[in-house]
């Protein structure tokens, strides 16, 4: 099995450990010393951060003792200041917008695509609809999402019927761009898809997990950006199985140090 073992650090980081790397996105805090564990297992690490919102971006992660660490962040994480922390003999740092094909061995060359990001063939970003950019990518043959702050951000009590609508339009967009960037990857769908489900939203908290289940089709879903309910992975997975969407299943982690094995359920 080549996805390992996915961490929860808090809020919507979380660390995923494959056959040769781990994958962290959106570290802001850690709680529970989760990174602790991460570079005791001596893998390269592979950091994203989807933008330069402080709940997702946090330049600390530049100072973690990782022997081989690779930093593929939004645009707007990047800055000079930040260029100058970076070690070239240990670390590597791209800055990304939005819909871009990374290659690693076209990026680093084939040495180092073997030495900072081993298992990965590539690294797709689509768009959010609040800043930034959101991950797909391609590890070990597997698809995995991060959608950083892409959501249907349904603000029901500060928003007009027509803002609601373009909303709701402009998510639908981008989810259509992550299906136009699978296109002819998998008939599948994906096997590991991170998104918000955020408590903010009152009832509408699950609304954009829902729609991008029925699109997207992911094989296990981990709710993130959860802002304090931690009972909301129940609820969306109680409202996936009403709705008849048995082929998501989803993770149940709420807390920082949370964890999920995987076994055979990736198809």
């Amino acid at each position: 099995m080549s996805l390992l073992r996915l961490d929860l650090i808090g809020h919507s980081g979380f660390a995923l450990e494959c056959a040769e790397c781990v994958l962290v996105f959106d570290l802001y805090l850690d709680p529970v010393s989760v990174m602790e564990r991460v570079i005791g297992l001596g893998k390269p690490v592979v950091f994203f951060s989807s933008h330069a919102h402080s709940d997702h971006w946090n330049p600390g992660w530049l100072d973690y003792k990782v022997p081989t660490a690779c930093y593929i962040v939004d645009d707007s994480c990047d800055s000079p200041a930040v260029r100058r922390r970076i070690d070239p003999q240990r670390q590597r740092f791209t800055a990304v917008r939005p819909y871009q094909t990374l290659d690693p061995v076209g990026l680093f060359g084939p040495e180092d695509a073997a030495r900072f990001m081993p298992g990965i063939q590539w690294v797709r970003t689509v768009g959010s609809t609040d800043m930034g950019v959101s991950f797909l990518l391609c590890v070990d043959e597997k698809l995995v999402f991060h959608a950083g702050d892409l959501n249907d951000w349904y603000w029901v009590d500060e928003s007009t019927p027509e803002e609601l609508a373009s909303y709701e339009l402009a998510f639908r967009r981008e989810l259509r761009n992550v299906c136009d960037a699978m296109d002819g990857l998998s008939p599948r769908g994906l096997d590991l898809a991170m998104f918000p489900v955020d408590s903010r939203l009152g009832e509408h908290a699950t609304r954009g997990a829902r729609l991008m289940a029925v699109r997207l089709a992911p094989v296990l879903l981990a709710p993130m950006h959860l802002c304090g309910d931690m009972t909301l992975p129940d609820r969306l997975a109680s409202e996936l199985d009403d709705s008849d969407i048995t082929a998501t299943e989803v993770l149940r982690l709420s807390e920082p140090g949370q964890h999920h094995l995987f076994t055979n359920e990736i198809r």
